[in-house]
């Protein structure tokens, strides 16, 4: 499983193009499952909810962007759940 956001697929498209291409390659043959979703990692629970639906929407850019698709599995690495994530996720 590779975890990663927006900005981070960004960065590493622009340093290392290569990379991104094994992912693609990777994620496409089902040897490697991308989690993510949102563009940067905001504090969910203290932002409008317009903020993070603009957050997933342009990080699902980014990864239709480079990938052609979006990861079917939401995670991330901090600021924890907020109330609406239930319904922003579905």
């Amino acid at each position: 499983n590779l975890l990663a956001t927006g900005v981070d697929l960004e960065e590493i498209s622009t340093a290392r193009a290569d990379i991104i291409e094994t992912i693609r390659d990777k994620w496409r043959q089902g040897t490697l499952n991308v989690v993510g979703g949102e563009y940067r990692e905001t504090p969910a629970p203290q932002v409008p909810l317009e903020s993070v639906l603009f957050d997933f929407r342009r990080g699902h850019d980014v990864f239709n962007k480079l990938f052609g698709r979006t990861p079917k599995t939401w995670g991330r690495r901090r600021f924890g759940l907020s109330p609406v994530m239930p319904q922003v996720l579905n």
